[in-house]
């Protein structure tokens, strides 16, 4: 089955994210309470013994001698008494705290809504990059497949499930007192928030293939093949086939769990074909797979915890809880390699964990991992994708291979790059034109990128005479209409203008057919002239011969008398020319520069028909 080439383009920026510290103001302080004095504790008790005093003396001399406003005065001075003994500041200061309490609890509710605005975009932009697995099946065909490349940070990491993950931004409180100098409903309002709010629940969770040669997965048959399929798909839809392979071992290809393997062009092996096609790296048999991956493991260094240089990444599934995987050539730890396998074996109960090769376990929905002394949770909810839906998705990427043009390896020009990248100019608003333009070796001039390579090296086009290592100094270009022989020229006359001054090229633009495309080269210094509808003049034409035969005629002049003058004899060519003025020698360094002339003709056809 033939596949459409699919372009790449600039990847689609995630939602932004708020990424710092998030200051807390401190919890109010209590008052500090003041001791009273010694006076004003025995106040109140000498008060006490004057009333009672004056009550027994009221009784002893009988109440006819006592006048109505002797009887009013001890209750003055029991009153006198209440109020020093409770104090005039105690009620204040309760009030003063009720307010400073209840402003703080209005402050963290502010601050709660904050940090959940935080986690909420967190969670988007999690979910961008890793969007749930039934979902994957809008994606292919859009600006959004196979968008990461080795300089992504998500590059190889795909989707387990949902889990907590701690929030991305920094929660810290402003320096506080000693916690038994703060209020204390609003220091435990405070910390209730700083336990709840510092983790973000319910985010996707990711395993970064490129930092683990093994995975050992054990569960119920039907839960982790479910799990397995989900990563697949992450992992399919992300990446093209020229990073990233897939080989698979299992006893029924041909039934519903794996069937759909076939489609996906990851599975194919590069440059060999079989009776129905492409070959594929699927097996019924582990050891006949680790056959058939020999040469593309045959020169891998060993397993270094991070990607493969300029390596096509392998995620290799071993569907068979029986086979001994420690004795196959897969057990060896492979730079760009990840073995995932269906075990039915469990550890043992005082094995070590390896970071590199985790061990897994699909039970309930979540996913647990083996750590030392035993089992802890990983992922609160896994991810699992049924047959049908991995199908849809593997018959919708059918169709697609990667561009030719696009690497996916980590090179200078690979995906991203633009004509300033490639000719090296860090900012566009701001060309050095004196660099740019500053004289350079011989074997640098008339060499400018156009392009990548399918290498994802820069495609140079030289101009210089093949004997000076060049690709000739006439060519050819052919395609049908609107493939894009203008722009090509353009981009080619474009970056000859960026990187070549007056003195070492000069340009003539002819355009048989009547597009002024070229014009917005006119104003450079180093183009002469742009002639266009050339087609319907035939004297502009036969001028443009003429000049083209006048100027080279002078040139031969110039090297003629140049070469006689320095060294007796003609100079051969140009570069024999410059060489000598370069040299310094008697006569030569007055010598004026001879330029490259570069005329282009745009739809030669034209050209040939009507002046051949």
């Amino acid at each position: 089955m033939s596949r459409l080439i699919f372009e790449t383009r600039r990847r689609l920026p995630p939602p932004a994210t708020r990424k710092g510290t998030i200051s807390i103001e401190a919890p109010p302080e209590l008052p500090r309470v003041v001791p009273p004095s010694l006076l004003r504790r025995a106040l109140p008790v000498l008060i006490v013994i004057l009333i009672v005093g004056m009550i027994i003396a009221m009784v002893a001399t009988g109440m006819r001698l006592i006048s109505p406003q002797t009887l009013f005065f001890p209750f003055v001075l029991l009153l006198a008494a209440t109020a020093l003994y409770r104090g005039t500041d105690n009620k204040t200061r309760t009030e003063e705290v009720d307010a400073e309490r209840a402003d703080y609890l209005r402050y963290l509710s502010v601050v709660r809504d904050n940090i959940r605005t935080q986690a909420a975009q967190q969670r988007a932009a999690a979910e961008w990059s890793h969007p749930d697995p039934q979902d994957l099946a809008a994606l292919p065909g859009s600006r959004r497949q196979w968008e990461r490349d080795p300089q992504d940070p998500d590059f190889l990491v795909v989707r387990a499930g949902r889990h907590c993950a701690a929030l991305n931004a920094a929660l810290r409180v402003n320096d506080t007192a000693d916690e038994i100098d703060l209020e204390p409903v609003s220091h435990s309002a405070l910390r209730s928030l700083l336990d709840t709010q510092r983790t973000v629940r319910d985010v996707p969770t990711g395993i970064d293939l490129a930092k683990v040669s093994r995975i050992t997965v054990l569960g119920d048959a039907g839960e982790v093949r479910a799990a397995v399929r989900s990563w697949i798909a992450q992992a399919v839809t992300w990446h093209d086939p020229t990073v990233l392979g897939i080989a698979l071992a299992a006893s029924d290809l041909e039934g519903p769990q794996w069937s759909w393997l076939k489609w996906l062009p990851h599975v194919d092996i590069p440059g060999e074909l079989d009776g129905v096609g492409p070959a594929r790296y699927l097996s019924t048999k582990p050891d006949e797979l680790a056959a058939l991956l020999d040469p593309a493991l045959a020169d891998r260094p060993a397993f270094t915890g991070g990607p493969a240089d300029a390596a096509r990444h392998l995620l290799i599934i071993i569907d068979d809880p029986d086979y001994d995987l420690k004795a196959s050539p897969l057990a060896a730890g492979r730079a760009g390699v990840t073995v995932v396998h269906r075990s039915g074996s469990a550890p043992h109960r005082e094995q070590y964990s390896d970071p590199e090769r985790p061990i897994l376990r699909i039970a309930d929905g979540a996913i647990d991992r083996w750590e030392t002394g035993g089992w802890q949770r990983y992922i609160d909810t896994a991810d699992q994708l049924g047959a049908d839906n991995t199908g849809h998705l593997a018959r919708r990427l059918s169709r697609w291979d990667s561009n030719p043009s696009h690497s996916g390896l980590q090179s200078a020009a690979t995906r991203g790059a633009s004509f300033t990248t490639l000719l090296g100019i860090p900012d566009a608003s701001r060309l050095d034109v004196p660099t740019l333009w500053a004289p350079r070796h011989r074997d640098d001039e008339l060499r400018v990128p156009i392009g990548v390579t399918a290498t994802g090296e820069p495609l140079i086009f030289d101009l210089k005479d093949e004997a000076e290592g060049g690709m000739g100094p006439h060519g050819l270009m052919i395609g049908m209409t609107g493939a894009g022989k203008s722009q090509t020229l353009m981009s080619i006359l474009l970056s000859l203008l960026t990187t070549h001054s007056a003195e070492r090229l000069i340009v003539i633009y002819a355009d048989f057919k009547g597009e002024a495309g070229a014009d917005i080269f006119r104003n450079f210094p180093q183009v002469v002239a742009v002639i266009s509808n050339m087609a319907e003049k035939r004297s502009l034409a036969d001028r443009f011969a003429d000049t083209l035969r006048g100027e080279v005629a002078r040139r031969e002049i110039m090297l003629r008398e140049a070469g006689r003058q320095v060294q007796g004899s003609a100079f051969n060519s140009v570069t024999e020319y410059e060489n000598a003025r370069e040299s310094g020698a008697a006569g030569a360094s007055d010598l004026p520069p001879i330029p490259t002339l570069f005329v282009v003709a745009d739809e030669f056809t034209l050209m040939l028909a009507d002046h051949p």
